[in-house]
């Protein structure tokens, strides 16, 4: 979501490729917001856990992916690298004052149980005019794709179907 909207809120100029249409998933438009939502998450875990529970393993099973940790998912984080993972690589981002045109049409999901809350990404909507609703995966974290792939890819096909 970040390198998207930073890519499209600059000035064009003759010649540009246009964008023709923009998915962001589980994206938020704000990395402190993002940090405070999940670490109160964090602190809710903390309070209503046995003394001993292992926080970051229930977080990552409830909020991050709701399956576990599925084999695409630990190859992915395995064979990331550390400059750009994560928060800290951009700490502090937010969403600028730039709308986009109103012309690109925009799909903002995020799952029911995503860290990234609807409070994360109801700014998209603002700066992003082609985007109608937030749309809630049901079901869902971090990563919907692989959570209910079916469901994930329904909706992003009938998205570019729609803005064809």
């Amino acid at each position: 979501g970040v390198l998207a909207y930073e890519h499209l809120a600059r000035p064009f100029g003759e010649g540009d490729a246009r964008c023709l249409s923009l998915i962001l998933s589980s994206a938020p438009a704000s990395i402190p917001l993002v940090e405070a939502e999940a670490n109160a998450l964090v602190q809710t875990m903390v309070q209503q856990s046995d003394e001993g529970a292992d926080i970051a393993d229930l977080f990552r099973r409830t909020h991050q992916c709701r399956l576990g940790w599925p084999q695409p998912l630990a190859d992915a984080y395995a064979h990331a690298g550390s400059t750009w993972r994560g928060t800290s690589a951009i700490p502090g981002w937010e969403v600028g004052k730039v709308s986009i045109p109103a012309g690109i049409p925009a799909l903002v999901m995020r799952g029911e149980h995503d860290f990234v809350s609807d409070k994360c990404v109801q700014l998209w909507c603002k700066v992003l005019r082609g985007a109608q609703d937030i749309v809630t995966l049901p079901g869902c974290a971090h990563h919907g794709l692989l959570e209910d792939t079916d469901m994930y890819i329904a909706r992003v096909e009938a998205f570019l179907e729609a803005h064809r």
